[in-house]
């Protein structure tokens, strides 16, 4: 037996990897409770009495469960049954009440060696025991050990291929803290590596309630400098006690008010922090710091280990803040497939524009590849690999900035990864000139580009619409699908060199406002950009804008939309009605042009009006209540756009004619890159209809050949699967019940609500992390970015599921993303507020375009402003206020978060929109 000052002398061979650990923190002088230790030398002792047999018996491979369960029972009876030599049980007695000190009760644990070791920790395998007086302490010690040999402790050696000896263990025996709190400090994230802070995490009582996770616990993020940044306090209703009638725990119930209360206060958290990053920095390495507050309030520490985390390996970013409005929610893996190989293509395609070597493009392969991933079943940016592409081309690395802020990404430092020395620089000019030369060639031929892919389109769709897809057998099928990829949807790089452009002069744009103190750089941006005609985006609009307007001027079709009919009466009256038939044929046009402009349109899984065009009566219901007309939309626009205008000309003069000419020709580029943008965007919709037609012609063949169940199912298989399943080299046969995993994972997936960015650590889909915890509660205002200007108070609803027959009459319309189908709902509505999306987001440029007042990247937005709660949207200001006081009740009662600057005061002036 070892006092506190002999264990302080012996190595870990004697009292074992914990005992170490506590005594590495008294050299720190950090405040541990009193402690001995029992040597390894009497479990060494201990070990030697069982018979030879019995040690053979546990150690030969390979054994059943049964017979190791049997043999590890024979080995706790035996040790649990023994007495520590006379000696050795005495001066365990005198040391025991020295260190429980008077009245005190004591804790003994294990000390194995290994235990708590980066390959082995042999977490949980040991038996602890707490409140154990100085006279128990003898007994409690051979329990200890005997808890080597339980059925979970021989397992984990034996899938560990290790022997008796990896379990040779000393004993702690430690003052007993009666914690009023407890938990863990993390000197570095364990989960966000990426971020440069440290967490605390604190829960009421003994920390065995915070370690095994049975009760609630607060969590602190702190900066290096051991201040707080931000905290989520949970509803702590449990905590763990001591268990008057014995030696263990209980859960008892903790009052409201103090439920509330966090752990600690902000002193004892720092304090907390500052043990923890004492402790940290002597060691030279980011530590587990376990902790306790005892009664008196000081922080007592019980433990520290090096972090370590189930996720080593390469860091990947995934983000889907510009992503997630083309692919909302759960996308199925025909979709996500597809679209992989698309992005692929289309961006080797702009490198090699922008003057990479093939040769280059090839080494680095797996980038391409893996620009897109699929975390939860939801589509996300690869982030990392798109910065290691733009890496790739020389110079190109000075555009990433206006990139990141078009896309709404948080800024990053790509250029780090990559540090020239001058000489290196100089070597590169070459290439560099080489690229600038490419990029400018690429901007002049831009238009032509564009006009060549939508001739390209205009062909192959009209080719489409004479297949007879019913009557055609699989193969046939599947060289159509290639012939679209091959000479469209995989050829469109031409869309992402616009969006590359679009984004740079967008910024340009910005930056010239600023600069040439011309207004704001947001608002005025945004308004310059309104009113651009010929936008193909927004056609479909249009088209049903002047049907509802028809209609309006037509009393029975007034009558027919205003009845109570269902949409399938509706159209089957249009259908039997001979005074409708101009109202019908003009809405099977709409529906010829423009049948794939829907909710989801890019997700081959879902439906559109060619399929059920029931939805578009419900939306022309809205546009009738509305009262919007063609002709008035389009005012509306060109008078915020001419307003500014006129602003800017004034502010420009005086500033000599380059300024101004170099003003008009990036304001007209940016025009052209944004209507270019959504053209291309329409086209891609028609494109994944067509695609759709044919993987759906596919699904009816697999049925016929008994390898599908129903046709739909198609979609939870990868193209690689459908091609290699007709043309024989598919590695799995039962496509059935592949397809049923499939879309019981996505079921299962489709309630989860990821956040926008995640990091993962060596291999993705074990350390992906879901992000469920809800943003705080509070009164005011809410702040995002401003897309579409105008103010408008009215009521917000709040979409969960959006569907096109959705009766909007002028609420503001609150979604966790949009796409742009969304522009039919957007029309009869008062406005728009996101909590995803950017400033170049097809929502943003359709607001302007339409006139909406569109704030978007607004956090927890719609758990915010449900309810039916009145706000008063600011588009141009980007800011949502809350008008009075009524508010949704939280989604989550176990966790709120202190406000932040974002709540800034409450609802002011204002009733319809300005």
């Amino acid at each position: 037996m070892l006092g506190p000052e002999e264990a302080a002398r012996a190595g870990a061979d004697r009292i074992g990897a914990k005992a170490a650990s506590l005594v590495a923190l008294q050299r720190l002088d950090a405040p541990v409770p009193p402690f001995a230790c029992v040597t390894t030398a009497v479990w060494d002792e201990l070990i030697a009495r069982l018979a030879e047999e019995l040690v053979a018996e546990l150690e030969r491979p390979p054994q059943s469960a049964e017979r190791l369960a049997s043999a590890g029972a024979r080995a706790r009876e035996l040790i649990a049954g023994a007495e520590l030599p006379q000696d050795d049980a005495a001066r365990l007695a005198v040391a025991a009440r020295a260190v429980a000190g008077p009245g005190g009760a004591l804790s003994v644990r294990s000390s194995a060696q290994g235990e708590d070791s980066a390959r082995h920790s042999f977490a949980g395998q040991f038996d602890t025991y707490l409140w154990v007086s100085a006279e128990e302490v003898a007994d409690r010690v051979l329990r200890c050990f005997a808890s080597a040999f339980t059925d979970r402790a021989l397992l984990y050696r034996r899938a560990h291929g290790l022997g008796l000896d990896t379990a040779r263990m000393a004993v702690i025996v430690q003052r007993m803290i009666e914690s009023v709190a407890s938990g863990v400090a993390f000197t570095a994230d364990p989960i966000d590596t990426g971020r440069d802070g440290m967490l605390v995490v604190a829960g009421l009582g003994l920390g065995e309630g915070v370690v095994e996770g049975t009760v609630a616990t607060d969590t602190f993020r702190l900066d290096r400098t051991a201040e707080t940044v931000e905290r989520e306090i949970a509803v702590k209703s449990t905590r763990v006690v001591r268990d008057p009638s014995g030696h263990g725990t209980v859960v008892e119930d903790v009052d409201a008010d103090e439920a509330r209360r966090p752990a600690l206060i902000d002193e004892q958290v720092r304090e907390v922090a500052r043990l923890a990053l004492h402790v940290a920095e002597r060691r030279g390495a980011p530590q587990d710091v376990e902790w306790a507050l005892d009664p008196g309030g000081v922080v007592r520490l019980l433990q520290a280990r090096p972090i370590t985390t189930g996720a080593a390996g390469e860091e990947t970013i995934f983000d889907n803040r510009n992503l997630v409005e083309s692919f909302p929610g759960v996308t199925s893996p025909l979709t996500f497939s597809l679209m992989r190989k698309t992005y692929e293509h289309n961006l080797i395609g702009l490198v090699e524009d922008f003057g990479l070597p093939r040769a280059e493009v090839e080494r680095s392969g797996d980038v391409y590849e893996n620009l897109v991933g699929r975390l939860s079943g939801q589509m996300f940016y690869n982030l990392s690999n798109w910065y290691r592409m733009f890496l790739l081309i020389p110079g190109i690395e000075r555009a990433v900035p206006a990139f990141e802020r078009a896309m709404g990404f948080e800024p990053s430092d790509p250029a780090s990864e990559r540090r020239l020395s001058v000489l290196e620089r100089m070597r590169w000019l070459p290439a560099q000139a080489r690229v600038a030369t490419r990029v400018l060639g690429v901007f002049v031929r831009l238009g032509s580009r564009v006009r060549d892919f939508h001739a390209t389109h205009a062909r192959l769709a009209a080719e489409h619409r004479d297949l007879a897809l019913d009557s055609m057998e699989a193969h046939e099928l599947l060289a159509r699908v290639e012939r679209i990829n091959r000479e469209l949807f995989w050829r469109m790089s031409a869309a992402p060199i616009n969006d590359f452009f679009t984004q740079q002069l967008y910024g340009a744009l910005g930056a010239m406002i600023e600069a040439w103190d011309l207004g704001d750089p947001d608002a005025t941006r945004n308004e310059l950009l309104c009113g651009e005609t010929g936008m193909e985006s927004i056609e479909p609009v249009r088209s049903l804008v002047s049907l509802a307007e028809r209609i309006a001027a037509d009393g029975p079709a007034t009558a027919l939309f205003a009845s109570p009919a269902s949409a399938p009466e509706v159209l089957a009256e249009l259908e039997r009605e001979p005074r409708l038939a101009g109202i019908r044929d003009g809405l099977r046009l709409h529906v010829e042009r423009f049948g794939h402009r829907t909710l989801g349109e890019l997700k081959l899984e879902n439906e559109t009006l060619h399929d059920d065009p029931a939805p578009v009566v419900e939306i022309l219901r809205n546009l009738i209540r509305a009262g919007r007309t063609v002709d008035g939309m389009e005012r509306h626009e060109l008078e915020i756009r001419r307003r500014a205008e006129a602003d800017v000309r004034r502010r420009l003069r005086g500033r000599g004619w380059l300024r101004r000419a170099l003003f008009r020709l990036v304001l007209a580029r940016a025009r052209f890159g944004l209507k270019a943008r959504e053209s291309m965007r329409l086209t891609r919709g028609s494109i994944v209809a067509m695609l759709r037609d044919c993987y759906r012609a596919l699904g009816e063949r697999f049925v016929e050949a008994g390898l599908l169940e129903r046709a739909g199912d198609v979609f939870m298989l990868t193209v690689d699967e459908v091609g290699d399943a007709v043309r024989g080299a598919a590695v799995t046969e039962d496509l059935a019940a592949l397809a049923a995993l499939r879309r019981a994972e996505q079921e299962a997936a489709a309630g989860r609500v990821l956040p926008p960015r995640m990091r993962t650590r060596g291999i993705a889909l074990a350390s992906a992390a879901v992000d469920d915890s809800p943003a705080e509660e509070g009164e005011g205002s809410l702040t995002g970015i401003g897309c579409a200007p105008g103010r408008v108070r009215a009521r917000a609803m709040v979409v969960e599921e959006p569907r096109a027959d959705l009766r909007v009459d002028g609420e503001i319309l609150v979604a966790r993303t949009t796409d742009p189908g969304w522009v039919f709902l957007m029309v009869p509505a008062g406005g728009l507020v996101s909590e995803q999306g950017n400033v170049l987001s097809h929502t943003a440029i359709v607001g302007r375009e339409l006139g909406i007042p569109t704030v978007v990247g607004v956090r927890d937005a719609m758990r915010l402003l449900a309810g039916g709660v009145e706000v008063e949207l600011d588009g141009r200001a980007g800011t949502v206020a809350i008008c009075g006081a009524r508010r949704a009740p939280a989604a989550r009662e176990d966790s709120a978060r202190a406000s932040d600057s974002r709540r800034t005061g409450s609802c002011n002036a204002g009733n319809r929109a300005e």
